[in-house]
């Protein structure tokens, strides 16, 4: 399978926050959205040149229970970064959603020190932000290099039933190279439900 490449973050978006993150142990809340239990290999790339006016990146979907609003807690997904190309640094973002593609970013994370190796090894990513998460409302969790040189992969999921997964170049969705054109990244998202008002 060949692997997509992909460039850093415009200055037209904002970076809302960013926090150094490791692998660490899963946090407390309930679960939004899981497709982990189906993982396999390989993985969807993700990288980063320097091309003036390009950015592109890849990311999953997913749909907030209807029937309560959450704040994000964390989520957790299989990464890792290629020990040939450039620093172990990837980046990512918790975006809404706008006409069925990610849209502006709610939350930004830089992580480093991450697995080298694909083998389904998860990292556990902290919000601290915990932006608020509307029930039935789509968001996304995207990926892509933390520098111009990085190169990593997030492995794919087979779970019945569930797709959403994008590449994305300038805003336009391109589909996969060589994968499934359903194509679905592991993810796991947990939330604290919003309490009602009294």
């Amino acid at each position: 399978m060949k692997f997509r490449i992909f460039s850093r973050l415009p200055r037209c978006l904002t970076i809302v926050a960013t926090a150094m993150i490791m692998c660490v142990p899963a946090c407390h809340g309930g679960v939004l959205f899981d497709n982990l239990a189906s993982l396999y290999p390989p993985a969807i790339g993700f990288g980063a040149i320097p091309l003036p006016g390009y950015f592109q990146y890849i990311a999953q979907a997913f749909t907030v229970p209807t029937s309560v609003d959450y704040t994000l807690t964390s989520f957790e997904l299989p990464i890792s970064v290629s020990p040939f190309a450039g620093p172990n640094q990837v980046a990512l973002y918790v975006m809404d959603d706008s006409g069925g593609l990610p849209a502006n970013v709610l939350e930004s994370f830089q992580l480093s020190n991450l697995p080298t190796v694909n083998n389904g090894t998860l990292t556990t990513v902290i919000s601290l932000l915990h932006p608020l998460l509307l029930g039935g409302s789509q968001y996304w969790v995207a990926a892509t290099g933390g520098t111009q040189t990085t190169f990593g992969g997030w492995m794919m999921s087979t779970t019945s039933g569930v797709s959403g997964g994008k590449d994305i170049v300038n805003g336009i969705d391109q589909g996969w190279t060589g994968g499934p054109s359903s194509s679905t990244l592991g993810l796991r998202v947990t939330g604290d439900p919003v309490p009602e008002p009294q």
